[in-house]
């Protein structure tokens, strides 16, 4: 378990053994928590469904249903009532192929829970297995239970769960004897140091520019790497072709260094131009973007012209891209970063932009809004549509939407639908209703 405040290198370190075992034969399976899913159960478990079964945007339910048989078929046999749970679980029609799963919802549960932890043991069997789990301190209710049960079998299996999580959290799984805790500090001044160098690419800066560095990040890794690309990018240095010492135009202007994470962000995201405007709207969407929602909220024509921008935005290192074309995915580097880019908006425009997201996910991606409406709540509500995002989850629209939602994707599990307010799940609390002075 890595354990450190935003910004530390939790994730860094994570990608460091991933780079380490790339050549290595063996599984990796990633679960990602959302601070917008925490009351969705089984999001992280979800989410790692669909990315290992390949599903793609335009699959119909059939080939969908179809990945998920040969996904389960890699790590054995589990019975036939295996596909209709999960199945269930992702919201796939059955399309008469199977019968509707039967028993309880508590026996459901059971049964979904024994599918993924014989997956886990079928897949160790063949090879070494990397699991990781990221933002730990998102998961909901039944993911940590499910996942501390995997903690528990993982003791004999070959298999490295490495998990991260901020500290302002209670910590989770430590009962166990072969968990080991470690608790990430900030950089000392040396190794701030040469991550400053690191972040220049070879540059030398003058002395009093890296003593200035090293004052305002206070070693946290992060704020070290953007704090200097904001320095080499600004307009105090003079143009000398061929050299590698970086000269300053004159006295070190008292305000050329900023003194926050947020104000280094803000100010690489001034000098991008065009590509701030995208990358606020990206904001408003969340860590995680598609592309196809930000060029219908920014207006662009045709998405080649917003691929070149968001070409800018990677370069810069504020946002990366995953896969290959027309299937790939944004996010932005950091949850800071996302921070930073959102809060460069005014509350007015910050508002229109969230209410013109939502209307483009319920026009481009009603399955988005039809299996997960708490996020087209979500956008509607800080758009200032109360009544319209309410209308997801309340009578008398809203009731049938979440009947809809329910029939399709449980009752093998109900997951929770929340935007201001936590409705509860099957498996955690009572749904109840909002009181009268509920926003």
């Amino acid at each position: 378990m890595l354990s450190g405040e935003a910004g530390i290198g939790k994730s860094r370190i994570v990608l460091a053994l991933r780079e380490r075992i790339r050549n290595e034969p063996r599984f990796r399976i990633g679960y990602s928590c959302s601070p917008h899913h925490m009351d969705s159960a089984l999001w992280p478990v979800f989410v790692q469904l669909q990315r290992a079964a390949g599903y793609l945007r335009e699959d119909a339910p059939s080939l969908k249903l179809e990945k998920l048989e040969q996904l389960l078929d890699k790590a054995g046999g589990f019975g036939e009532d295996a596909t209709p749970l999960l199945a269930d679980l992702m919201g796939l029609p059955l399309l008469g192929c199977y019968a509707a799963p039967a028993g309880t919802p508590q026996e459901k549960k059971a049964r979904v829970f024994g599918i993924l932890l014989a997956q886990m043991e079928g897949l160790s069997r063949q090879r070494p297995m990397l699991m990781v789990i990221e933002d730990a301190h998102w998961l909901d209710p039944t993911s940590a239970e499910l996942f501390e049960r995997m903690v528990d079998r993982i003791r004999v299996l070959p298999i490295l769960l490495v998990t991260t999580l901020r500290p302002d959290v209670p910590t989770p799984w430590t009962n166990f004897p072969h968990v080991t805790f470690l608790s990430l500090n900030r950089f000392g001044r040396p190794a701030s140091r040469a991550l400053i160098q690191s972040a220049a690419g070879g540059r030398q800066l003058p002395p009093i520019v890296i003593e200035a560095i090293l004052s305002r990040t206070e070693g946290v890794p992060l704020f070290v790497e953007e704090l200097t690309k904001a320095v080499l990018e600004s307009v105090i240095w003079k143009t000398t072709a061929g050299d590698d010492h970086l000269e300053l135009v004159g006295p070190l202007p008292p305000l050329a260094i900023p003194a926050t994470l947020q104000e280094s962000l803000m100010a690489r995201l001034d000098r991008l131009a065009p590509a701030r405007e995208v990358a606020q709207i990206a904001s408003c969407i969340g860590r995680e973007f598609d592309e196809e929602i930000v060029g219908a909220v920014a207006g662009y024509p045709n998405l080649q012209q917003l691929t070149a921008v968001l070409d800018q935005l990677c370069r810069a290192g504020l946002i990366q891209r995953r896969g290959t074309p027309p299937h790939h995915t944004y996010s932005f580097k950091h949850a800071l970063v996302r921070d930073a880019a959102y809060a460069t908006l005014l509350k007015s425009p910050r508002q229109q932009l969230h209410a013109h997201i939502a209307q483009a996910i319920e026009r481009l991606r009603p399955e988005i809004a039809a299996g997960q409406p708490e996020i087209v709540a979500h956008h509607f509500i800080e758009g200032g549509c109360s009544t319209k995002g309410q209308s997801f989850f309340w009578p008398p629209v809203g009731w049938q939407r979440r009947g809809m939602r329910s029939k399709r994707r449980s009752p093998t599990l109900k997951r929770a639908c929340s935007s201001r307010h936590v409705l509860g799940t099957m498996y955690h609390r009572p749904i109840e209703a909002p009181s009268a002075s509920a926003s």
